[in-house]
């Protein structure tokens, strides 16, 4: 038998501000460029998402994403240097 060291981190202030969800969510824009599509992939509406995004800048007191502007060319999403 193989044994493997796992563990769980997150950051907490009066309550639970960051763990797993919020960094599987990060993980997903970093790689798929886009909140909405990285909503589809954990089956979560991408109001639900942003509202999470946003609860996270809040608690942090640092912008996460970088957020471009729909349109012809595209929206996206793209991490700040602290997300």
């Amino acid at each position: 038998m193989r044994l493997k060291l796992r563990s769980k981190i997150w950051l907490e202030g009066d309550g639970k501000v960051f763990g797993d969800g919020p960094c599987d969510l990060l993980q997903r824009v970093e790689r798929l460029g886009s909140l909405r599509q990285a909503a589809a992939e954990m089956k979560m509406s991408y109001a639900q998402a942003w509202e999470l995004v946003k609860m996270l800048e809040d608690n942090l007191g640092t912008p996460l994403l970088e957020k471009k502007v729909g349109g012809p060319s595209g929206g996206g999403s793209v991490l700040t240097k602290e997300g």
